[in-house]
């Protein structure tokens, strides 16, 4: 059985409409928590549908955005500062 992992999606993303399309493939997976950065929790087949899912969005048009996908630690490795929540977001998949 696959394990869930913790990824963070990071995008920089110049043209307004290639945007919109990025943040609603990253939001079908996880919680926004800045902007352009996202938090999921997703097994492997999720990372990979969501990985199909971004370079379908972006196709011919990467020139205009750059997408990054982090793995990252244990939750309770967290440090929040500020009025944020530590809450694990939920995945909408």
């Amino acid at each position: 059985m696959s394990r869930e992992r913790r990824y963070v999606v990071a995008y920089d993303v110049s043209e307004d409409s290639l945007r919109r399309r990025v943040r609603t493939a990253c939001r079908a997976y996880g919680g926004r928590q800045q902007y352009s950065l996202f938090e999921m929790y997703l097994h492997e087949h999720e990372r990979a549908e969501l990985i199909a899912d971004l370079e379908s969005v972006l196709d011919a048009r990467s020139e205009y955005a750059s997408v990054k996908i982090y793995s990252v630690g244990p939750p309770d490795r967290d440090v929040t500062l500020g009025e944020t929540s530590n809450e694990k977001p939920e995945n909408v998949v």
